[in-house]
């Protein structure tokens, strides 16, 4: 098992850790399998745990930003709307195709992707 893994599975995403002042949302284990993180609310939409979960410098592993939109993405809220705004300009290429294949292909963060 990774290391990845190991956090993953051993954490659940309604618990909340405070490090260093920064309140942190644990990654659900069971949103995945033993290779690959799994959307929970469309199973088809999936990805590899290391791209799915990224360590700060202070090796607090979280959930990719794209991931985090993902969520956000349903029903969003204004305040989602700005977090799309200051995060996907910054999202590499990469992290910026997965989040467009996510999207319905009419959501209004497609025209920021």
């Amino acid at each position: 098992m990774s290391p990845v893994e190991s956090v993953c599975r051993a954490v659940n995403s309604r618990q909340l850790q405070q490090y260093g002042g920064v309140i942190v949302v644990a990654l659900d284990g069971r949103s995945g399998d033993g290779q690959e993180w799994i959307f929970r609310r469309d199973p088809s939409l999936r990805i590899d745990w290391h791209d799915a979960v990224l360590r700060s410098d202070d090796d607090i592993p979280y959930l990719a930003p794209e991931s985090q939109l993902l969520f956000k993405s349903r029903d969003a809220r204004p305040k989602d709307d700005v977090d799309a705004h200051e995060v996907i300009p910054d999202l590499d290429d990469r992290r910026r195709q997965f989040l467009r294949q996510w999207l319905p292909q009419d959501h209004h963060w497609q025209r920021l992707l």
